[in-house]
Formats: C-alpha cells, structure tokens, sequence
C-alpha cells in the first residue's frame, strides 16, 4: 500500500489535537506521515503537538493564510503519492484510512474518497457526502435520503467534505491544487468538481468513519437547536456565496453560465432585500461585499476558467445530471426556515 500524507488543517483547535493525533497514530496503516498546518493560531496548538506529539511535522504560519494556502504549502513538503486533508477537529477509526485507501486504489477513476462523517460525541450520522443544486448550493445525501438501504458501503456523491479527503497527487496536480483564492469554505466543492470535469468519481466510503464537531471552531455550528433551526454568522455566508459564485464562473461553460446567472443572482437580490428587511443589514452587506469580491477578482477568476475549461473531458450535461433539481435553498427555507445569525 502506498505511502499517504496526512496533512492535518490547524486554527486555534488546540483543545481537540490530542484526540486527532492520537486517533492518526492508532491507525493500521503501514505507512504515513503526519503534517500539522498552523494557520497563526493564538493558543497553544503549536507548542502542544510539538510535545506531546513529536512524529508530527509542523508548518506553522505567523499570519492567517486560510485552508487552501495552507494545505496546498504541506504538499509541496511532502512527497507521498496519496494526501489526505483532515480537520484539527476529527477523530479517526483504526482502520478508516486503510479502508478509504483500498477504494481509491480499486478502480481507477475513483478521483476523491470521503469518510461517513459522524458526530463528535456520538455514533449519530452527520454527513455521507452531499449534492449541490444547479446555483451551487448544497445539500447533505443524508438529509435527502438518509443511508443505504441497500447495505452499499461505497456510494456515490457530487463532492465530500474537507474534513476528511483522500486523493492521489497526480489528480491534485492535474486539478492545479486547492484554489487559493477561497480561503474559507466551498474549496472542497470546487476540487471535487474539477475531479469530476476530468472523468473522475467522488465517492463515500461508509466503511470508513470518522467523528467530527463541524462549524464550531469557524463560528456557527451545523447541528440543529431545539426549535429546528441552523445557527450560522453572516461571515461564513459571505465566504459561502463568495466561493459559490467563483465556483460557477470557473467551472460551467459559457452556455451554462448563461442560463444559470440571471437566476442566481435574483436570488442573491431578493435575499439581500430580505435580509435587509429583517433588520439583519449584516447579512445583506455580506451578500453585496460577496458580489463586489467576485467583480474585483474576474481576471484572476477567468484565467482559472481558461485553465478548467481547456482540461475538462465531461460536459455540463453529465455534470448536472448529478445535480438536484430545484434550489437547495427553497427547499431549506420550507423545512428549518431562516437561519439564526450569530456575532462572529
């Protein structure tokens, strides 16, 4: 079995590593090196692992570079042919790389393999891959429709989560990395879709289970208060909508882009008008400075488009057969309502 690189992403999650490290160095797996990336954090993540965890190699940056910058720096330190991206704030099972690696290798247009992600502190599911709408907007395969009934253990998905993923170097390479320009949030997305415009298939290894606390350690949590609603902060939406238009410009054709625009931007309109309504002016400024971000940096963005465009080998059609009919988003605000916005 080829050697992997774990390259671990790191923010002031110090009171998580000890579980994280200790769960990587439990693993079966034959061969693997660990690499913590530090993005500046102010407690005592770096200090931590550097005693109690000494096998790890630590890069450590003295200014916050986010998630993309940060993993696409631990590759380059790296030589291994299979990389795995890991959150600070997982737990991994003895065997979950193992077997995520077996599926890799078992077909070679598998491109990306995710974990069944589950919560922390329990054995309740959180997240088996997910699927986005034509506007970009995503919805979890296990809201949809919950787990196999089938007994299948290797299931399909549009993209996985960032928290845990695993990949060949060459396919990163081919890709052109994580795109550094997202910072925070969707980069997972983005590299999947790219995978996928090449001819490669993301998938989920049920087998492989990982726990993890999702969203907190960013601000906002993804798990449900008591009256059914999503906490979350006007700047992960700002970061979300963001990267969800830069994904749509990079990664659709020129035909695509016009059918889907003009409706993906009535609706960034009528939510800031929304927003603005609900006297919650934070969020509509986080949807217009999302807009303005994306006209600032349109050459940048259109040269990574030549790029994707120049190597994809699947077409629209193929990709959006994978893609939910309607929007995501109608469908969030039908069942758990407007989202609850914190101060971060």
């Amino acid at each position: 079995m080829e050697k992997v690189t774990i390259i671990v992403l790191n923010c002031n999650a110090s009171q998580y590593l000890e579980k994280c490290f200790a769960s990587i160095l439990d693993l079966d797996y034959p061969d693997f090196e660990v690499i913590m990336v530090d993005d500046n954090s102010s407690d005592n993540s770096v200090e931590l692992t550097r005693e109690k965890f000494p096998r790890v190699v630590i890069i450590s940056h003295d200014r916050n570079l986010g998630a993309p910058i940060s993993f696409n720096r631990a590759v380059a330190a790296s030589q291994a042919p299979l990389l795995l991206k890991l959150d600070s704030d997982v737990v991994m099972e003895k065997g979950g790389l193992s077997k995520m690696v077996c599926t890799l290798e078992s077909d070679r247009k598998v491109g990306v393999v995710g974990s069944l992600v589950l919560y922390y502190d329990s054995d309740e599911v959180q997240d088996i891959g997910s699927n986005i709408d034509r506007f970009g907007y995503q919805t979890n395969y296990y809201t949809m429709v919950g787990l196999p009934k089938d007994g299948l253990k290797i299931m399909d998905a549009f993209y996985v989560s960032g928290c845990s993923m695993l990949f060949r170097r060459d396919l990163y390479e081919k890709v052109g990395g994580f795109d550094e320009k997202y910072f925070l949030y969707k980069d997972d997305l983005d590299f999947c879709w790219r995978a996928r415009l090449l001819g490669y298939k993301v998938v989920t290894d049920l087998n492989s289970k990982i726990h993890h606390v999702s969203g907190v350690v960013a601000g906002g949590k993804t798990i449900l208060d008591a009256e059914g609603r999503y906490h979350t902060t006007a700047r992960k939406r700002y970061f979300g909508e963001r990267n969800t238009l830069r994904t749509l410009l990079k990664n659709y054709s020129v035909l695509t882009l016009l059918k889907v625009l003009p409706t993906y931007l009535l609706i960034i309109f009528l939510e800031t008008i929304f927003f603005a309504l609900m006297r919650n002016p934070s969020v509509s400024r986080a949807y217009l400075r999302a807009m303005w971000w994306n006209i600032q940096n349109i050459g940048e963005t259109l040269l990574q488009r030549k790029r994707i465009q120049s190597l994809r080998v699947v077409s629209d059609g193929a990709i959006m057969k994978d893609m939910i009919e309607g929007s995501s988003k109608l469908n969030y605000f039908k069942t758990i309502k407007v989202p609850v916005f914190g101060d971060r």
